[in-house]
Parts: C-alpha cells; structure tokens; sequence
C-alpha cells in the first residue's frame, strides 16, 4: 500500500527548480482526487499567482512589489473536515476513514498547484491533508496515519490513578491538560513573585 501510494502523489518540483514568471490556471480537465482531511473545521483552498504591481508612494513617486493575489477565474474549493457532519443540517456528509474526512472529485489540477504553492506549509508536511487519484489508496493512507494528531482535537477530560512521587495521584489522561496545568501553576508561582 504505501510503494503504491508514494507512486501515486503528485509531489512538487523541488525548491530549486525552475519555475514560470506567472502561474497558470488549472486545466478544466476532468482528471479528480481524493482530498483526505483532518483538521475539524475543513479547508478553503485557493491559488494564487505573483503579480508585479506599482503603488503610489509620496511625492509623486510610485514603487512596484511583487505581490500575491488570488487567481482570477479559479473559484476556491472546500475540503470537509472532520466536524463537517456535526456543523450543519444543510451540510454535505463526510464520510470519515481512520479520522479523516474525505472528499471526492477535487479538480486534480487544481490540487496539484494548491499542493505546490502550499508543499511547506505544517498541514501538508505533517500530512494532515493529502490526495490521491485513487479513492481506496486515499482510504488506505488515512487508515494507517489513524494515529496522527492535528492538535485540535477534543481534550480528554478523563483521569487516572498515577504513582508519582511514591504516591498515589489522580492525573489527566491526556497529556495537553498536563501541560496546560503546569502553564497554569508556573503563572500563578510568577503572579506571587509580583506581589
């Protein structure tokens, strides 16, 4: 599954490569993927091109910056996440394999230059969000990266008994709250020290 899967993404030219002064629009072929996404509230994708543009500065004088903008004609495109079903009544249904919600039929030009403008970005490097052309290896992917985490998943308030110190101590199950409630003291400890 996974010679097959690395054989099937579409990865982007390496930093160094050469690329054109302008992007170009997506292809209105008719060539689909599988967008697989974990993070909750879903995604807005959108190209964008470099243009060279000029301003007015004072004076009279005038500056040019290289700035990016939107893609004129290439409408944004909606991921569903994985709250998609929870969200609204009017809202498609996701289906959700190994905690990720999918969508079909993204426009694989389109996703190929989101993935090369985007290819550095923490969701995509820490495959929070890929695509395949294959709707099963899309699947097979999101089940064997179940364990991955976005971070924004729900807190699990349960605890447990923990021996710390040579003592029985209740302690939060997930470790965020630990984190959160050594925050919490340190700040309260340096709150103290002000006073």
């Amino acid at each position: 599954m996974a010679a097959q899967a690395k054989a099937e993404m579409r990865i982007p030219p390496a930093a160094g490569a050469a690329k054109p002064d302008r992007a170009s629009a997506p292809a209105s072929g008719t060539a689909t993927v599988t967008v697989a996404c974990k993070i909750p509230a879903g995604l807005r994708l959108t190209v964008f091109e470099e243009r060279t543009e000029r301003f007015p500065a004072p004076a009279g004088n005038s500056y040019t910056e290289t700035i990016s903008r939107p893609m004129v004609g290439v409408e944004p495109i909606t991921i569903h996440g994985t709250r998609a079903n929870a969200n609204s009544m009017d809202a498609p249904k996701a289906s959700i394999v190994g905690g990720y919600a999918l969508t079909h039929g993204v426009n694989k030009a389109f996703w190929d230059l989101w993935l090369e403008q985007n290819q550095t970005t923490e969701i995509v490097t820490n495959r929070l969000v890929f695509a395949f052309e294959k709707a099963d290896t899309t699947r097979g992917v999101a089940k064997d990266n179940r364990a991955t985490l976005s971070g924004l998943e729900p807190l699990n308030m349960g605890r447990r008994m923990e021996r710390v110190g040579g003592k029985e101590r209740s302690v939060p199950v997930d470790p965020r709250l630990r984190t959160l409630a050594k925050i919490t003291s340190e700040k309260k400890a340096d709150d103290v020290d002000d006073e």
